[in-house]
């Protein structure tokens, strides 16, 4: 049962897309052995992906990615959700900005698509604020409630809330949402409401921060491999350049101008590189002083 919608019950075309957009392909070159040479069809040697691994267990099958907890979240059979939040569909936009003694309503949906356990969940909300550089969190204020929620349904439940008069500038203003079923929690999740004060400043992650290549053949000269660049921070946009490449790898971009998210590619080239294994920094830096690093390995 596609029981996951959530917004006031109708089907979203976002569930689809962080599908899509929940898992990250894994980049390798696989050598095929075919037994029998005389079969019908197209023999490859090797196939170049990206494509989702099932070959082999030498490499993950995928890598999750941010989007990978929603969608996952999303199909919870016991859950919480922020209905304006998820309505209102703010991903990527300009954040909304807070004052101090600012009075938020927000409507929470409350599921319990089970048969079992009984019927009463209970929620704890808290309204944080959150530094977007390093992750810590301020409590501002917090709540509780039970609700009755048939087998099979939702029920919904306003709750109100002030902010304090004295807030921090440039910090996430968060809703945190949990659900607790027969003394056991079933269910949890950050929803980003907006920012205080101010929108923050910028701030670059890499993801994934480490890749590990194994081996690299002459084979794997053309083979392209993945880095995305997020800004998890504020602004609009935040130019961006690259260092430490070369001796060996290159890269498609080594500068830009990041609006929330962009990928950029490399290549090994294995003629390039002195043999044994290697490890390298490739570090992204953001005009604001923002930055993060990729460290890639392999071995030739």
């Amino acid at each position: 049962m596609f029981r996951a919608m959530r917004y006031a019950g109708l089907c979203d075309a976002r569930l689809y897309a962080d599908w899509m957009l929940a898992f990250d392909p894994i980049e390798a070159d696989i050598p095929l052995d075919w037994k029998d040479l005389s079969a019908p069809g197209i023999k490859p040697v090797i196939l170049r992906r990206p494509i989702l691994n099932v070959f082999t267990d030498k490499h993950p099958k995928v890598r999750y990615n941010d989007a990978h907890d929603y969608y996952r979240n999303s199909f919870a059979p016991v859950a919480v959700f922020d209905k304006e939040g998820d309505r209102q569909n703010r991903i990527g936009a300009t954040p909304l900005i807070f004052q101090g003694k600012d009075s938020l309503a927000r409507t929470l949906v409350v599921y319990n698509d089970e048969f079992n356990g009984g019927n009463e969940i209970t929620v704890n909300w808290t309204a944080e604020s959150s530094d977007p550089r390093t992750g810590a969190a301020k409590v501002l204020t917090r709540g509780k409630f039970t609700l009755p929620v048939p087998y099979g349904e939702k029920r919904e439940q306003l709750v109100r809330f002030h902010l304090p008069e004295r807030l921090e500038s440039g910090r996430w203003l968060n809703l945190v949402l949990t659900a607790t079923k027969s003394g056991e929690e079933r269910f949890s999740e950050t929803n980003r409401v907006g920012a205080l004060l101010a929108a923050p400043a910028p701030k670059l992650v890499v993801g994934p921060r480490a890749l590990d290549l194994g081996d690299i053949t002459a084979a794997a000269t053309n083979q392209w491999h993945c880095v995305r660049l997020v800004n998890t921070g504020g602004g609009a946009s935040e130019a961006w350049k690259l260092s430490g490449a070369g001796n060996g790898i290159k890269f498609n971009l080594t500068n830009g101008n990041l609006r929330a998210e962009q990928e950029i590619y490399f290549q090994i080239d294995p003629a390039a590189v002195r043999p044994g294994a290697q490890t390298r920094g490739i570090n992204i830096s953001g005009d604001s002083g923002a930055s993060d690093t990729v460290v890639i390995k392999f071995k030739r």
